[in-house]
């Protein structure tokens, strides 16, 4: 596998979605946009590919939406 002989000192592994949207956007736009970054994350963590490297981590999944330059959400799933 490669996760086990990259790092093996790492505990943690982390998928981070980050979604950026115009400051107008309004505030249907931005729970749009933190539904899809969240289904997002999952699916990505879902895949074949993760699970075999991520090794005896602990995997994050992450999200983090912006709108303009003002977090709108920072969350683990």
């Amino acid at each position: 596998m490669v996760g086990d002989h990259i790092c093996t000192d790492m505990e943690h592994s982390y998928i981070i979605e980050l979604k950026y949207l115009k400051s107008q956007a309004t505030d249907m736009e931005a729970e749009a946009a933190v539904q899809e970054a969240q289904a997002q994350v999952l699916r990505y963590a879902d895949t074949v590919n993760v699970g075999e490297n991520i090794g005896h981590t602990t995997l994050h999944k992450v999200t983090v939406v912006y709108r303009g330059m003002g977090m709108v959400a920072c969350e683990e799933v």
